[in-house]
């Protein structure tokens, strides 16, 4: 593998969740990276392989079957689709893209090219959270009529300091809403098998940034009729974490990095059993290798961007957002009364 883009996210996730693989699944042999130390330090970290100067070195390798792209979010596609015409699976780090013309063009190349494209979406791989999936599965909530799902902390300022591009929306995509939303929304898919109708939001503007936002409340319609919120925070102190409760007929589910508690309608609250742990890194490699189908799809990677552009869009217009809609033809109502700031987020208050 190469591993394109060789910062905080690269080396303190991606490469310790391979080496976890194991080296007979999957080894990195090129770091191409934006800044050549940072490339260097990974080679070292790794304990072998070459780094190279541009993506495009990477690429025309011999001794590469597949890529694991972590450069900032707007170099994502343009990524991808070299990969893919290159021959090379793709792991891309999320959000999949910035747009969903560029993740309907990554799905493409990958398909015209017969190779792997697999977003990190890694939380549904949490014990807790396939957990949640099988007991809503087995029907022990009921239907399904409330959701409530949250991801919070200081911001990227404190996990990776030199990443300044996330406070640059021309490389980034978005804020708070985009970094951590797409990954609640992939969770809430994956649990609950249901997709998105529609979304209302308001996002607050980050002091000094005022098309980023540091923080966003967005108001979901599921498929199925579920009702409920989305909490996106970078300017939670202290960190709040990850958290997912599930309202059904049966009883409530409620998950965190910490717990897993069912209280039913009847009987006692318990904690649900956990399954075995999965390593979603490994699988990608399984699938490379044609072991297994890969685990999430670009559609995965798609419907969880789309998601999240749907609601920017419904924060802008102040209006509630149809997600297919949105996902067909990126429309969205116009502004209703108050107007909406430029560039998708009203402002704070």
């Amino acid at each position: 593998m190469a591993l394109l883009g060789c910062g905080t996210i690269a080396r303190g996730t991606h490469m310790p969740a391979f080496r976890a693989a194991g080296q007979n699944r999957a080894d990195f042999t090129v770091f191409a990276s934006r800044s050549a130390q940072s490339a260097q330090a990974a080679a070292a970290e790794w304990g072998r392989g070459t780094t190279v100067a541009g993506w495009r070195q990477a690429l025309d390798r011999d001794d590469v079957d597949a890529v694991d792209i972590c450069a900032p979010n707007a170099l994502h596609a343009e990524l991808a689709i070299q990969a893919a015409a290159a021959g090379k699976h793709v792991l891309v780090e999320k959000p999949m893209a910035t747009s969903l013309a560029e993740a309907q063009a990554m799905i493409d190349a990958a398909a015209a090219a017969g190779v792997i494209l697999m977003p990190a979406h890694n939380l549904r791989f949490a014990q807790r959270s396939m957990a949640a999936a099988r007991v809503v599965a087995a029907g022990q909530i009921g239907e399904l009529i409330g959701v409530r799902a949250s991801l919070e902390h200081t911001g990227p300022q404190d996990w990776a300091p030199g990443a300044d591009w996330f406070f640059d929306r021309s490389r980034s995509g978005g804020g708070a809403l985009l970094d951590l939303g797409v990954h609640l929304i992939d969770l809430i898919r994956a649990v609950t098998g249901e997709e998105l109708e529609s979304v209302t939001a308001m996002t607050r503007a980050r002091p000094g940034y005022d098309d980023i936002d540091n923080a966003a409340e967005v108001g979901l319609l599921l498929s199925g009729g579920a009702i409920g919120t989305l909490r996106a925070s970078w300017e939670t102190t202290p960190a709040a974490g990850m958290g997912l409760t599930l309202v059904g007929t049966k009883g409530t589910l409620s998950i965190s990095p910490q717990s897993a508690v069912l209280r039913p309608a009847r009987g006692e609250a318990c904690e649900i059993g956990l399954p075995p742990v999965v390593n979603p890194y490994a699988l990608f490699a399984d699938a490379c290798a044609g072991r297994v189908p890969p685990p999430v799809t670009g559609r995965d990677g798609k419907a969880a961007l789309a998601g999240v552009l749907a609601a920017y869009a419904a924060a802008a217009s102040q209006a509630a957002v149809s997600v297919r809609q949105f996902s067909r033809d990126g429309s969205a109502p116009g502004p209703g009364p108050g107007g909406g700031q430029a560039g998708g987020m009203p402002a704070a208050g």
